[in-house]
């Protein structure tokens, strides 16, 4: 088996959030852009929206409904 040297380190709650949320933007765009489509500022926007705030999408539908 292999020894494995694992290091570890400590960052505020506010910095890993923050690279969490970056994590995803960039999730967002390679996956939107790579089908080879244009991905605008507005798509985006919705659907980080919607990756972080999924509980949005009932209330949108209900919205759409009225």
């Amino acid at each position: 088996m292999e020894d494995l040297n694992v290091q570890t380190i400590a960052i505020p709650v506010e910095e890993y959030k923050e690279l969490i949320q970056k994590q995803a933007e960039l999730s967002l765009i390679y996956h939107k852009g790579a089908g080879g489509s244009v991905y605008d500022i507005g798509h985006f926007v919705l659907d980080l929206m919607l990756a972080v705030h999924p509980e949005l999408i009932t209330k949108q539908e209900d919205t759409d409904a009225e």
